[in-house]
Order: structure tokens, then sequence, then C-alpha cells
């Protein structure tokens, strides 16, 4: 089957990431694969697998973009497209309508949270929007139980095709060992609002003062707080033991070594940063934010989750994690059950192959 992946570029972002395995996955199963990009530029790139195609459209911009996506769906020959993200769905579903190709939609956030805060107007023309061309979609992915029952809950079962498939994640058993010289902490993800930095820095601050934690902090991503968070921690008197490192194409190297990983978001629609860590065999904590920590973690059996907003919880959830005594295999076996080959075989039920 020849089959199309829509994602505006392959930034390093979590939908991106996942799309590039997924293609890679295709591709190994026999099927013809393209992207359709706004831009093929970012980090995630040089991941793919080089058979697959990369069509670069003539507009830049998603908002106008549906007339260069849908000659390049017809040029290119697709059957099945799948689109990542809810604005990209929508453009994806204008683009094809009376195309014969058939729209998987991917959502991979937690809808409501991400359409609220974009301000009330876009958030009423997008819930418009996907209200009347959702239903068009040939199945709508949720990449977590919690965005598809938040989806089916909000628009009162609405949508007959909606399917849960987690994200295919991969370790790189290859990788060796970050040498840092000093034992730590480490946090993954875009530096924003939605993954709450700030709240990871105040509980190390706890840790280190109350708790005696020797150790650094070390985050890795990019972002619009990043100066925000380092006057943050400094601040705090935590300049010297607080490191942004920026984008690490793979954080693994870092996971194998780290004291514990935390995740600190505020919501998610999966958190695919959580699985790179068990898959290192590294301990995990995790804020309980909506959706997808509590389903990875099992409630707890896996890591330890605690409730958004509380630092002081988080630094104790920390220094209970760092003291207790977890099966390495345990966790590694957990995040396996995320792999790649799990997932391609769920999308090419959805696809129809």
């Amino acid at each position: 089957m020849r089959i199309g992946l829509f994602v505006r570029n392959f930034s390093g972002g979590g939908a991106e990431y996942v799309s590039v395995l997924l293609a890679n996955g295709l591709v190994s199963q026999g099927h013809s694969v393209c992207f359709f990009v706004l831009d093929s530029v970012g980090p995630n790139k040089c991941k793919l697998d080089n058979q697959i195609e990369i069509i670069e459209l003539t507009s830049k911009r998603l908002i106008s973009c549906a007339f260069a996506l849908r000659k390049a769906i017809k040029e290119s020959g697709i059957e099945k497209l799948i689109s990542n993200m809810t604005h990209e769905n929508i453009v994806s579903l204008v683009a094809t309508c009376g195309v014969k190709v058939g729209v998987i939609g991917v959502e991979h956030n937690n809808f409501l949270e991400e359409m609220r805060r974009r301000g009330w107007i876009i958030y009423q023309i997008t819930k418009t929007l996907v209200k009347v061309l959702y239903p068009r979609l040939h199945s709508l992915v949720c990449v977590s139980e919690g965005v598809r029952s938040e989806f089916d809950r909000y628009f009162h079962g609405g949508f007959s095709n909606l399917r849960t498939i987690y994200n295919p994640i991969v370790g790189d058993g290859e990788k060796a060992p970050i040498s840092w010289g000093n034992k730590f902490i480490v946090g993954a993800g875009r530096l924003t609002k939605q993954k709450n930095f700030k709240m990871l820095i105040q509980a190390y601050s706890i840790l280190v003062k109350h708790y005696g934690y020797d150790g650094d902090l070390v985050i890795l991503g990019e972002g619009s707080e990043k100066t925000s968070l380092e006057y943050f921690a400094s601040e705090l008197g935590l300049q010297n033991r607080v490191f942004l490192l920026g984008y690490v194409a793979n954080p693994y190297s870092y996971f194998l070594v780290a004291d514990c990983f935390v995740l600190s978001s505020l919501w998610e629609g999966f958190g695919n940063v959580i699985v790179e860590a068990l898959l290192a065999g590294c301990k995990v904590v995790s804020t309980d934010c909506k959706y997808g920590p509590s389903e990875i973690l099992e409630n707890g059996e896996y890591g330890s989750l605690v409730r958004i907003f509380n630092a002081e919880e988080l630094a104790v959830a920390i220094q209970n994690e760092l003291s207790l005594s977890r099966s390495k295999q345990a966790l590694v076996s957990r995040g396996r059950e995320f792999s790649t080959s799990v997932a391609v075989k769920k999308y090419l039920e959805v696809l129809g192959c």
C-alpha cells in the first residue's frame, strides 16, 4: 500500500518523532511511504529510512496549505493519509474532500487543554471544525485511553471511529552512557508552560535543602522558557547545579545513568519520554496529569505519581523513589510493551492492510 504521513516538519517534538518511527516501521513491512511537510527540516529527519520520500509543500503556512496538500496527495498516488495533531487533521480533511484517500487522524495531546490555551476564538472555531469534519475520518487514533475517553465524552459519543494506539517508542541500545562526573536527576521535554519545569526546579531545591541530595538536575530540551528557567534556578542559588542542555537527539544515554527521571507536566497526551526512561531501566516520578503517565506506569506500579502543582509532594516522591529498590529489568520490560512493532501492527489494522 502507498501511505502518506502529514506533519509540519521534522522538529524534535514527540509527534514528529513518533511519526518517523511509524513510517520506518511501515516501510519495514513492505509498504511505500512518503511524508508531506511544510518544511523538510528538523533533527528527526536524519532518523528516516532512506526509502521514504519527502514531499515539501509549496505553501509554508498550515492555515493556507490545503490546496498545496491536495495537489501533492493527488500526484503522490497514496491510498491512505496519516495526519498528526488537531489542526493538521482539519487541513487534511479539507484537502482530501472529493479525493479517494482515507484519512487517519491522530490526536497526540490533551485536546481540551491545548485548545483552551489558544484563546476562546480559536477554541470555538476548532471545536466547530472538529464536529463538522472529523466524522469523515477513516479512523481517529488517540495515543492514550485518557485522550480517547475525553474525546468521546466531550463530543457526546459522536465519533464511532475512535481507536487507542499507544505511541511507538524505541530505546537506543547502542548509545553509550553519558559521562557526567556527578550523579543527577533528569527531566526532558520542550521548555514550555505545559511541561512545568519551574516546579521541577522548585522540587529539586527542596530535595537539596531539606533532604541533602548532592546530585545535579539536568534538563534536556529547547523552548521559550529557557531564559526564565535559568533565572529562576539562579534566584534559588542553584545556577551551578541546574543544567539546561538544550535539545538532545537521543536522551537515552542520560537515562542510562540518571538517578531518576522526572516528568512535571501539567498535561500530556501520552508521555513518550517516560517510556524512553523505562527502556533505559531508569526510575520514574511523574505528575498524574491528564493523560498518559498513569497508563504507562500502571497507576504507580512502575513509578511514582504525584498531583500537579505540588512541588513539595514531587520532592518527597523523588526522595522516596531514590531510596526504593526497583528491578531494572521490570522497568525495561514495561517499556518494551510500547514497541514499534506493536504500534505498527495496530496501525496496519486501521489502514486495512
